[in-house]
C-alpha cells in the first residue's frame, strides 16, 4: 500500500542530501540505485555530518526506513518530530552544486 509514508521516505532522501551534500543512495545506473534503495540502508548521516543532533540522525533513519510502519505516520507526526529536535546549527558559507 502506498501512502504518505511513501513522501515521508522521499523528503527523507532529500533532508539527507541536503544536510550532507550527497545522495543517500548511489550507484551506477538507476537500478543500481534502485535495488540499494529496496536493500541497503545510506550511510550514517553523523559520519558526514558529527556537529548534527543525533535527535536529528534518528528522526532521517526513520524517514529512510525500509518498512513504512516504522516511518512517521503523516506530514503532522513528521512536523511534531521536528519541532522537538534540538537546535540544528546551520553553516551559512558558501554552496556548491554537484
Amino acid at each position: 500500500t502506498i501512502d504518505s509514508r511513501s513522501d515521508i521516505f522521499s523528503l527523507g532522501a532529500v533532508l539527507y542530501e541536503c544536510l550532507t551534500g550527497a545522495k543517500p543512495f548511489q550507484g551506477e545506473s538507476a537500478m543500481a540505485v534502485l535495488a540499494k534503495v529496496a536493500v541497503a540502508d545510506p550511510p550514517r548521516l553523523r559520519e558526514a555530518r558529527p556537529d548534527l543532533p543525533r535527535s536529528l540522525e534518528r528522526l532521517v533513519d526513520r524517514m529512510l526506513a525500509k518498512k513504512p510502519e516504522n516511518r512517521p505516520a503523516d506530514v503532522d507526526e513528521l512536523a511534531r518530530e521536528l519541532a522537538t529536535l534540538d537546535e540544528v546549527a546551520v553553516d551559512t558559507g558558501p554552496m556548491t552544486l554537484g
